[in-house]
C-alpha cells in the first residue's frame, strides 16, 4: 500500500466500546434482548424455549447486530458507575407521554401480582406512593383529566396520607408523581433527568475542554422505541 493508505489506515477509529444506558418504561427491555452485554442482565423480560420442562433463554450470536458487537457495558438502576468510564453511549427514548402511560400501567397497585416477577422479587411490597395514587385515580384518563385538573399545588407542600383522601389531596399526589417528586412505586421518579444528568454534565465538560485528543470527547446515540417498528 501507498505512504498515504497506510497513514489512512493507522488513523482509522478503533471500534467504539460503548454503553447501554437502559432507561425505564422506556422500551429498554426490548433493546436489551438484542445486546449480547446487556441481555445477561434481563433475560428474563426476553423470549425464551422451553426444554425438558424448563424455560431457557438463549441469545442467538448469529443474529448479533453492530451496536450489540459495541456495547461492552450495560447500565439500568446507576449499581456499575463504571460504564459510564466509555466514551460512547447508547440511550434509549420515548415520547414523554407514552412513558407515562407504560409507568402507571405496570405500577398500578392492581397489576402489582401480574406485572412483578414475584420468583426474583418474593417479598417485594406496594410502595406508599403507589397505595395511594391508585387508589385516588382507578384509570390513567382519571389521573390526566381529573388528577391533573385545576391548580396545581404548591411544591413545598406536604404530602397526606391515609384512607380519606380529598379530591385536593389526590390531585397532590397526581401532579407529584407526574413530576417525579415522588416515587410511585419507582420509574416515574427515575425519570430522563435522574438517568442522564450526569451523563450530559460530563459530556458538556469534555466538549468544552480545550484538548486535541478526540478520545476525551463523548458520544452519545438516541435510539428512540417508536423507530423500531421502522
Amino acid at each position: 500500500p501507498s505512504k498515504t493508505r497506510l497513514k489512512a489506515l493507522k488513523a482509522k477509529p478503533k471500534p467504539r466500546s460503548m454503553t447501554f444506558v437502559h432507561v425505564g418504561k422506556a422500551g429498554g427491555s426490548t433493546v436489551l434482548c438484542n445486546i449480547r452485554e446487556a441481555f445477561r442482565y434481563g433475560k428474563v423480560h426476553c423470549p425464551g424455549y422451553h426444554h425438558r420442562n424448563h424455560l431457557k433463554y438463549a441469545f442467538d450470536a448469529r443474529n448479533d447486530s453492530a451496536i450489540s458487537k459495541r456495547t461492552s457495558c450495560y447500565v439500568h438502576y446507576d449499581e456499575r458507575m463504571y460504564c459510564y468510564d466509555n466514551p460512547t453511549f447508547l440511550v434509549n427514548v420515548r415520547n414523554p407521554i407514552h412513558r407515562l402511560a407504560s409507568w402507571y400501567l405496570y405500577e398500578h397497585r392492581d397489576n402489582w401480582d401480574v406485572a412483578v416477577d414475584h420468583v426474583l422479587f418474593p417479598n417485594r411490597p406496594k410502595h406508599c406512593g403507589q397505595q395511594m395514587l391508585f387508589a385516588c385515580y382507578a384509570s390513567l384518563d382519571d389521573l390526566a383529566t381529573v388528577g391533573l385538573a385545576g391548580t396545581r399545588p404548591s411544591e413545598g407542600e406536604l404530602l397526606r396520607i391515609g384512607r380519606d383522601l380529598s379530591e385536593y389531596d389526590c390531585r397532590h399526589w397526581a401532579w407529584s408523581a407526574v413530576q417525579g417528586r415522588v416515587p410511585a412505586s419507582f420509574h416515574n421518579s427515575l425519570n430522563y433527568e435522574w438517568y442522564l444528568q450526569y451523563l450530559l454534565d460530563k459530556k458538556a465538560e469534555a466538549d468544552n475542554t480545550e484538548s486535541p485528543d478526540s478520545s476525551s470527547k463523548i458520544e452519545i446515540f438516541v435510539l428512540r422505541i417508536e423507530h423500531l417498528d421502522d
